[in-house]
């Protein structure tokens, strides 16, 4: 394998319909995506042309559809959703940081937000991918 790249989304605002409340899932609110991904963009170095296949666009692309057309309860289940699309969208994806936040907290105290943070390389994903399989199986 060659040298890995990194590639950021810093604080990508959307829209999306998670919580564990129902009102959250109903009225919607806002989420901060950052994403830090590793993978081999040598080609788009030296012939600047944007690859589809490993660019920050896609990325983006990723996260969006998952926050704005997915619901779910949990800040770690929209995270695992963008980290397990990120892997299976791009095959030189190697290693991925998905830190989602929530604003809009309902505690009672004040705070900018609360996050989730999954790190994870793909040889882990795929560990854990065949893991969570075996489980939905046994049930």
């Amino acid at each position: 394998m060659g040298r890995m790249y990194q590639a950021e989304v810093n604080n990508l605002q959307l829209w999306g319909t998670h919580g564990h409340f129902e009102e959250e899932r109903v009225r919607g609110q806002k989420f901060q995506v950052d994403i830090r991904a590793a993978y081999d963009m040598l080609d788009m170095c030296r012939t600047d042309r944007l690859d589809r296949e490993g660019g920050y666009l896609e990325l983006c692309r990723i996260a969006t559809r998952v926050v704005e057309e997915e619901q779910h309860r949990l800040l770690q289940r929209v995270a695992w959703r963008i980290l397990e699309e990120a892997f299976g969208t791009l095959p030189r994806l190697e290693w991925i940081r998905v830190t989602i936040r929530k604003p809009a907290v309902p505690v009672q105290k004040v705070v900018d937000s609360v996050a989730v943070v999954l790190e994870m390389t793909r040889e882990e994903f795929l560990k854990e991918a065949s893991r969570e399989a075996g489980t939905q199986q046994e049930v």
